[in-house]
């Protein structure tokens, strides 16, 4: 089941051909991110786990 995060950011950012798109979570950081050229996926990285220090 996937983690669901309190107080997520999606920020959607216009660039060149395409579009960049981030999800910020607070006291983790960026927890996912997207890089598209027109409608296509070009990009996805998204965090694997999360460790307690």
């Amino acid at each position: 089941m996937p983690r669901v995060f309190k107080d997520t950011c999606h920020l959607r950012a216009a660039v060149e051909d395409g579009r960049l798109e981030a999800w910020y979570a607070p006291g983790f950081g960026r927890i996912r991110f997207e890089r598209y050229s027109s409608d296509s996926r070009l990009f996805s990285d998204e965090i694997d786990s999360i460790a307690s220090e």
